[in-house]
């Protein structure tokens, strides 16, 4: 019998601070992340939102997701990266080129959107 190594997968889970993004993450770590897996959080923020609940706030999206990674992924395993919305630019754009930076092998969503439409 060959042994065979299987490759490790490079995971971009998109996130904006909604429960849905929060299933997302919640679905691809517990279901499908392997020890040797790396899991990149993005999130595409909007500072000029400051109106909006603190949970969809950069900070607030940073520091939740951070907590959760360090406490089960070893930081090697793991990054955040919080991206800067250009106004001419959608947001799946901004993250459709950072999965090609990243050479991510998946990608999940959970965007609902902020306005709450479907």
């Amino acid at each position: 019998m060959v042994d065979v190594d299987v490759p490790h997968y490079k995971w971009v889970i998109a996130v904006d601070g909604s429960d849905h993004s929060m299933e997302a993450f919640n679905q691809c770590f517990k279901e499908f992340y392997e020890n040797d897996d790396h899991i990149s959080v993005v999130s595409v923020t909007d500072k000029s939102k400051s109106y909006l609940p603190l949970k969809f706030q950069p900070n607030a999206i940073y520091d939740t997701y951070h907590t959760i990674l360090l406490s089960h992924v070893t930081k090697e395993h793991y990054n955040i990266k919080m991206i800067e919305k250009n106004k001419d630019t959608p947001v799946r754009k901004h993250v459709l080129e950072y999965v090609n930076e990243e050479k991510a092998t998946m990608l999940f969503f959970g965007y609902r959107g902020r306005k709450g439409e479907n």
